[in-house]
């Protein structure tokens, strides 16, 4: 647009005192450097670079999946991205006479899809700060803080996400393992892992032709780990050259590969060598949500659904595998906006070890927001009031595990102890084979980034969305060691 077209002979709108304003207006945000006017024209602004510089330069999120799949991503080739599966090497005969006709090879690799998720996020600060020149930097606190929340919340998601609860939500890890790779799930059934169980899964990734690498556990888990690995020597310090999971030069290792007095980082075996990261982010939440300020229980949002109501039952069941004692269970309702408060505690008595399961029967809230789904609490026997950990989450309408249909607004869960409370996932793959040879990656539709929106009386507010998906290129690559006990 030419202002000085238009306006006055002698120059042109430009020249004007309206027309300045106008022009700094449509500059301001634009890299024209006249940001400090305070007026902004309504464009989408690239908030990619605070994305990378928080992802690769927070402690917190140093060890994370996020931050390796991050590093390595690829474009999104569309709202659905589409992607190589590989769900088998194929086979076939190589070797024939000189005259011959040649053996196809049994390829198996099919096309995969991954549904882009939108996240996004209305932040918001006082008119009053913005007027206060000691908070200058108001709005980039509030830019980082967004992307903090953002990042922390795909990284739980890519474990344990499932869309099939919030319709929203991008599956994780797990449910992308149990249906294309069920026998890589290892059950524990509340047993501590050992090393030979490290070693199981090493060798189930090398035998599908991938590289183990990596390992990703809760922190309590990782405490747990390097306990059992004190002065095994295999406990090494591992870093990362090429596409290669190495040991640290040897000048800093003492005796057989072990540096003692540091945690263990990495664990030696015949088929690759794992790096170990630890992270509070597998297990968000694994209670009931408090409010991280107040301490008080509270619903994650505004928008959450109501709370709740629940009644337990029991009935026979050769199959379970309940201890015996008494359990206290709580359920809070789920949408794409957030966590309900949790309903009131209830205990049942369970009288005799592996006889009996419990059936949680779920009644939402009802209310504006309605549930899309709902997390079940359970203590372990004996539990006291606060010990409920997450076991399940289930879909509303649905009749967990069996996932046969009910009437909306309700849902049951049927718990034999199939997650035990307390327990932790363990989660094994491949992160070091290029490209779509790697277990996985992390499709981006484009950068991160915001955009103001119409102001608030009292506030000014900016959406930043970031959009992208988890894909899974190998589900036989990626091991997950269950219902682990971290004692």
């Amino acid at each position: 647009m030419n202002l000085t077209r238009y306006g006055p002979a002698g120059g042109g709108l430009v020249e004007s005192p309206e027309g300045q304003q106008l022009l700094k207006a449509i500059q301001a945000g634009s890299g024209a450097g006249l940001a400090s006017t305070g007026g902004r024209s309504i464009v989408v602004e690239d908030l990619e670079t605070i994305l990378k510089v928080l992802t690769y330069g927070l402690p917190q999120f140093k060890a994370t999946l996020w931050n390796i799949l991050k590093e390595k991503a690829v474009p999104a080739t569309g709202i659905m991205h589409e992607y190589p599966s590989i769900v088998g090497r194929g086979r076939t005969g190589f070797f024939g006479p000189e005259i011959a006709n040649v053996n196809t090879l049994d390829a198996k690799l099919k096309r995969g899809y991954g549904q882009v998720r939108f996240m996004r996020a209305i932040v918001e600060w006082s008119h009053v700060i913005g007027m206060v020149q000691k908070v200058a930097n108001h709005r980039s606190i509030q830019m980082t803080n967004a992307t903090l929340a953002m990042m922390a919340a795909l990284e739980a998601g890519f474990y344990e996400g499932d869309n099939g609860i919030v319709p929203d939500e991008g599956d994780g890890l797990y449910k992308l393992v149990k249906a294309n790779a069920p026998n890589n799930i290892i059950n524990l059934n509340g047993v501590a892992p050992t090393k030979a169980n490290f070693l199981n899964a090493a060798q189930i990734i090398n035998s599908n032709m991938g590289h183990v690498s990596h390992q990703f556990t809760s922190l309590p888990m990782q405490a747990f780990l390097d306990n059992l690995f004190e002065g095994d020597k295999d406990r090494i310090v591992l870093t990362q050259i090429g596409n290669s999971m190495v040991p640290v030069a040897a000048s800093q290792i003492v005796g057989q590969g072990i540096m003692y007095g540091a945690p263990i980082a990495g664990l030696r075996t015949s088929f690759g060598n794992i790096m170990f990261h630890s992270h509070l982010f597998t297990r968000l939440p694994k209670n009931v949500y408090t409010d991280e300020i107040t301490g008080a229980e509270a619903a994650t949002s505004t928008l959450a659904p109501a709370t709740p109501t629940f009644v337990p039952t029991q009935a026979a069941d050769a199959l379970s595998s309940l201890e015996a004692g008494i359990f206290r269970y709580r359920v809070a309702a789920e949408n794409d906006a957030g966590e309900s408060i949790a309903a009131v505690a209830q205990t049942i008595t369970v009288a005799a070890a592996n006889t009996n399961h419990v059936l949680i029967s779920i009644t939402s809230g009802g209310g504006a927001n309605l549930p899309t789904g709902y997390r079940i609490y359970r203590s372990t026997p004996g539990g006291a009031a606060g010990s409920e950990e997450l076991i399940a989450r289930v879909a509303d309408g649905f009749a967990e595990p069996a996932h046969t249909p009910v009437a909306a607004g309700t849902a049951t869960y049927t718990d034999n102890d199939q997650r035990s409370a307390g327990t932790h996932r363990i989660y094994i793959a491949d992160l070091v084979s290029p490209g779509e040879m790697s277990a996985m990656g992390w499709a981006q539709l484009a950068p991160m980034g915001s955009y103001e929106l119409p102001m608030n009386p009292t506030s000014y507010r900016e959406l930043v969305f970031l959009y992208g998906v988890l894909v899974l290129y190998a589900a036989s690559r990626v091991v997950i060691l269950d219902n682990c006990a971290a004692q």
